[in-house]
């Protein structure tokens, strides 16, 4: 096996998928790179038994493939030079030579190493900067982070039509909304799922991260393909390929318990309040409760950080229209930037409930489609 390519984009795929490879100690391929070449390109697949991430790489020469160290060739990819790299296999060891660089790496067996699974049923495609939007702008209200420890709360669930794609997603104490609704959805369904849905959960954070690379992605459209177990998101040379979440999330339960938008929200820079958060944020100290205070008085929004547990206070005031009652609500400073952060708007709308205890939506104006939930914090009575 002899490969020739550009230095540069293997050291992008090889990092790129070197990512989603684990330390899997019961299992050890899991920790290597698969290299196959065919058809004048060279595939590169980082799987973890859950989710394959895929790069293709422009390449010349001999057709074959490879398992390699993961985080080894990962380093030592991008440690080349940016010229011309040469891929041979010599006596069970991969040789790397680039200029003057020359590296063996051990190879790792084939034969235990999983086959990504094959995905074979369009759904549909969606224009890039539009499939980005919709899936970050959901994603922040999902868990991403596995805090609570439910697959359910770790998902997104997207529901296709003929028409439209719903992203939902909530982690308990937020729920995130937004459709798309227009020409950069393009779907191929068949007539049953085009007149109902067709639903599929899908892991945030791996949605998120094929989102967020997709930044700078040259490619017009996102394919979607999917079976009944496991979906494929393609975009120019990268494929995310990941299992479905199993089980029910209800999602469209939720929407319709979503509160009515208020005749007349407060519209705030999203800016100034996520910078007011942060600032509130540094005031608490680690053994303090996660809050601020939100109060809306006349024509000023003051955010505060006062705990009860110290002496730190921060507080800002920023300027608003409000012509209600005093009003105060208590959250947590990180789910409301969180909020504001993903309505890609320089200014958004704040929703203020009936009760301090109720639940308050943020919204864009102009825009019907998306909304984000947040549940307050209760404070006891002093």
């Amino acid at each position: 096996m002899k490969i020739e390519t550009n230095a540069a984009a293997l050291a992008e795929a090889a990092v790129d998928c070197a990512g989603r490879v684990g330390k899997r100690v019961d299992q050890p391929t899991l920790t290597g790179l698969h290299l196959k070449m065919a058809g004048g390109r060279l595939a590169v697949t980082g799987f973890d038994g859950g989710t394959a991430v895929q790069r293709a790489v422009e390449a010349s020469g001999e057709d074959g493939e490879l398992l390699v160290s993961g985080p080894k060739f990962a380093e030592l990819a991008k440690s080349l030079p940016s010229k011309p790299v040469q891929l041979t296999v010599e006596d069970g060891r991969l040789v790397v030579r680039c200029a003057s660089v020359l590296a063996k790496l051990p190879l790792m067996p084939m034969a235990d190493y999983p086959s990504v699974p094959t995905v074979d049923t369009t759904i549909g495609r969606v224009e890039i900067g539009a499939f980005r939007r919709l899936v970050l702008r959901v994603a922040a209200a999902s868990d991403l982070t596995g805090a609570n420890g439910l697959a359910a709360l770790m998902g997104i669930q997207l529901a296709f039509t003929g028409d439209t794609i719903t992203a939902t997603a909530s982690d308990r104490y937020r729920f995130g909304l937004d459709t798309l609704a227009d020409a950069s959805w393009q779907p191929k369904l068949d007539e049953d799922e085009e007149r109902a849905e067709r639903v599929m959960f899908v892991n945030a954070g791996v949605l998120s991260e094929f989102a967020k690379s997709l930044a700078k992605s040259p490619a017009p459209w996102v394919d979607i393909e999917a079976t009944k177990f496991v979906v494929r998101f393609s975009a120019g040379g990268r494929r995310v390929v990941s299992s479905l979440i199993s089980g029910d999330f209800p999602g469209a339960f939720i929407r319709a318990q979503l509160p009515a938008r208020s005749e007349h929200p407060v519209r705030v820079s999203t800016t100034e309040l996520v910078e007011a958060l942060k600032r509130c944020e540094r005031g608490l100290e680690a053994k303090d409760v996660q809050k601020v205070q939100l109060s809306f008085i006349g024509d000023d929004l003051v955010v505060s950080s006062a705990s009860g547990l110290t002496s730190n206070e921060v507080s800002s005031g920023l300027g608003i229209e409000y012509h209600g009652s005093p009003f105060a609500i208590y959250a947590k400073p990180g789910f409301v930037a969180d909020a504001l952060v993903a309505a890609d708007s320089a200014h958004a709308l704040i929703h203020l409930p009936e009760k301090p205890t109720q639940p308050f939506l943020v919204t864009v104006e102009g825009d019907e489609h998306w909304s984000h939930l947040i549940m307050p914090l209760r404070v006891s009575a002093a």
